[in-house]
């Protein structure tokens, strides 16, 4: 069962998903923001299944991840190369202390930085986790 820390992480990505014009069509997990009775689980992409999947009105796929800072393990770097080759617009959701851990995953998996959409979420959010 996720954390209450991924799952708010997870409703930030959704809702900077929405900001850019995608609309949610599979979520993992339950949401505060998402009728999630009414979304499918996503599929597995390659080997992994993203927490959200995304579609824009041009039929652009999204795909969102959520790390808490204790996520980044070799289980991480298979899920961000599964999700980085599926050509997907990817987004990612980490709290503030986790990104220099994301960076050099991304670095070490030679992942453009510039070509994932970060979202940062202050660590004072997540303290009661």
């Amino acid at each position: 069962m996720p954390s209450i820390a991924h799952q708010l992480i997870t409703d930030l990505i959704t809702l900077k998903m929405n900001l850019d014009g995608f609309d949610v069509v599979a979520f993992d997990g339950s949401s505060t923001i998402e009728n999630t009775l009414l979304i499918k689980i996503p599929p597995k992409l390659i080997r992994h299944r993203p927490d959200i999947i995304a579609l824009n009105q041009s039929g652009q796929v999204a795909v969102g991840e959520a790390k808490t800072a204790n996520d980044f393990t070799r289980h991480t770097h298979e899920q961000l190369t599964d999700f980085y080759s599926s050509h997907c617009t990817l987004y990612i959701g980490i709290p503030m202390s986790a990104e220099d851990k994301l960076i050099t995953a991304l670095k070490t998996l030679n992942i453009p930085i510039e070509d994932i959409k970060i979202i940062k979420v202050p660590d004072r959010l997540l303290l009661n986790d």
